[in-house]
């Protein structure tokens, strides 16, 4: 990375520098990409138009479906190469190619891997969450679904509350942070639910200097776990990312893009 220095342009002092790869938006997808690309080397810049990052992505349940998972195990579920495409097949015409289908089923389970291993954000596999389509050739009963495990949001310092805030809707009380296992567990009233919910609500009042500050979870979870996780492993590369910086024009070379 190397930076140029300022100059005035317009009457406005503009700031030059110079990155590898430029990540506009700080959704799953931007994050990610910037993880990567900054794993492989290179230099990164993330860029947000808003005050605060993770848009739709922090507000999500951050649930993914990957088939053939390295997870599914620890539910007692098998899955192969074959089932997995034999059902996304069935369920999606002819727009999507036998390839795109192949390069989805063997390289999301390398994503997850990745994810682990470069980041605090770790998922499990959902037991009983089967797939949509059950009179499908190659429906799993369960497995695929994976759930962010919370993170603790505390090392984000006040960074954490430059992110967007979990719905209330997705809260307990609307307030108390909880993941979509425990969620689950405490809407259908299973075995157990009395204590799920006691330990997150005790956790969230037992957070002294968090309550002293606000009402807002420092326990991360669903989106908030996600998009937490991932910035917590930018930090620690050290990714620089802009609040507040809408890119307004690209810069081309030719057919290359240079500059924003």
């Amino acid at each position: 990375m190397g930076t140029h220095g300022t100059h005035v342009k317009g009457g406005m002092m503009v700031r030059e520098e110079t990155y590898d790869v430029v990540v506009v938006g700080t959704g799953a997808g931007g994050l990610f990409a910037a993880l990567r690309a900054a794993c492989l080397g290179k230099s990164v810049l993330v860029l947000e138009k808003g005050a605060q990052f993770g848009g739709t992505s922090a507000k999500s349940g951050a649930s993914l479906w990957i088939p053939n998972n390295d997870l599914m195990a620890a539910v007692g579920t098998t899955d192969s190469r074959e089932e997995a495409f034999e059902y996304l097949r069935t369920l999606i015409d002819d727009q999507i190619s036998d390839q795109q289908i192949h390069t989805y089923i063997d390289n999301a389970p390398q994503m997850l891997r990745f994810l682990a291993e470069a980041s605090p954000v770790q998922f499990i596999a959902v037991e009983g969450y089967a797939d949509y389509y059950p009179d499908l050739p190659g429906w799993k009963s369960g497995g695929r679904a994976l759930d962010a495990l919370p993170i603790d949001g505390r090392p984000m310092g006040k960074s954490l509350y430059d992110m967007v805030e979990t719905p209330r809707q997705s809260k307990a009380m609307g307030m108390v942070a909880m993941s979509i296992v425990e969620g689950s567990a405490i809407l259908a009233t299973v075995p157990g639910w009395k204590k799920i919910l006691a330990r997150i609500f005790l956790k969230y009042f037992l957070d002294i200097p968090g309550r002293l500050r606000g009402a807002r979870d420092r326990r991360l979870t669903q989106g908030n776990a996600l998009i937490g996780g991932l910035w917590m492993a930018l930090r620690e590369r050290g990714v620089p990312l802009w609040l507040n910086a809408p890119v307004k024009e690209l810069i081309r070379e030719g057919d290359r893009v240079t500059g924003l």
